[in-house]
């Protein structure tokens, strides 16, 4: 009997060109390895339709974006140009005044307390708390990625990665004023309403705040062109070593799938979906990494237990 893919599948399956280091078993529903016990959290879209009710037309998240949204984004707008002025100033060695920049991480501190109660109050199951993450760090990645493109060419002494840095380390520093907000909510929530939210409701908007790179950059790229730059401001890792590390893994083990058979059968007792996959999948998923620890193969690569750990958390990142 086959099972009719959910909202969640249908739309990963029509956006599939956007999604590099998603395989179409990833697609059909394996996504959800990537979020462990946060999977149950994933809000899922909702149909799109005409004004007139009669054709939907995508799938997505519904936002009503009344006064309170209008001035968070205002804030939010004002945190960001506060924030890359900040940064600059360090950077030319320049004065600056940190007082408007807490002030403006307050305030933004606030809205996102003010909108996430609200949020929990009306749920009821709905994962509106989810949608509006979703929809938060869409706000700021998109605001700070056109604050630094405006500001780059002001910025003649400072070079591409420090640029990615800079931008890193101002989305780092708005989600921990968004994790204070979310704080403000759930202690409301506690006073007023009685309640203790759950660890399963924190568990996904968790999960975005570590990744970091949702309020980063709008999309990973299509061809991958923002890993270098999440790579290097995001995990602070050397980007251009870490990528020849992955090239050479992958080599070694295109070379061990064509000369050793053994390995693709065993693998199919384990993760039979990564079988048909191009071996360049293969270097993020941790039953194909812990496989090749005990491979006695010659041509397996010999991976120490940090670069296999590095190497599945940051495919289960970039597939989140």
């Amino acid at each position: 009997m086959t099972t009719m893919p959910g909202p969640i599948e249908q739309l990963l399956e029509a956006t599939a060109a956007g999604h590099v280091y998603l395989t179409p078993a990833d697609r059909r529903g394996r996504w959800r390895q990537a979020f462990g016990n946060a999977a149950e959290r994933v809000p899922e879209p909702y149909g799109l339709f005409t004004d007139d009710e009669q054709k939907q037309f995508a799938l997505g998240f519904p936002l009503r974006a009344g006064e309170t949204w209008s001035e968070m984004r205002r804030d939010l707008g004002r945190l960001v140009e506060a924030e890359l002025d900040y940064r600059r100033a360090l950077a030319t060695l320049s004065e600056s005044s940190k007082a408007t920049l807490v002030e403006l991480r307050r305030a933004f501190t606030g809205h996102v307390a003010g909108m996430l109660e609200n949020a929990l109050i009306h749920d009821h199951g709905q994962r509106l708390p989810e949608i509006l993450w979703l929809a938060l760090s869409a706000e700021v990645a998109g605001m700070l990625g056109k604050a630094v493109a405006t500001a780059a060419p002001d910025m003649t002494t400072t070079s591409l990665k420090a640029l990615d840095e800079i931008r890193y380390t101002i989305a780092n520093r708005i989600t921990e004023a968004a994790n204070r907000g979310e704080a403000e909510a759930f202690a409301r929530i506690r006073r007023v309403e009685g309640a203790e939210p759950s660890p399963a409701a924190q568990s996904f908007a968790q999960s975005l705040r570590e990744d970091l790179l949702p309020f980063a950059a709008e999309s990973i790229g299509r061809e991958g062109k923002e890993l270098p730059a999440y790579l290097q401001g995001g995990l602070r890792l050397d980007a251009a070593r870490f990528q020849q590390v992955v090239k050479t893994t992958t080599e070694q083990l295109q070379t061990l799938r064509e000369r050793d058979p053994g390995f693709t059968q065993a693998l199919a007792l384990v993760d039979f979906e990564s079988v048909d996959e191009p071996t360049t999948t293969w270097i993020y998923r941790r039953r194909i990494l812990d496989l090749l620890a005990v491979w006695p193969h010659p041509a397996a690569p010999r991976l120490s237990d940090e670069l296999r750990s590095l190497l599945s958390d940051l495919g289960a990142r970039l597939r989140r």
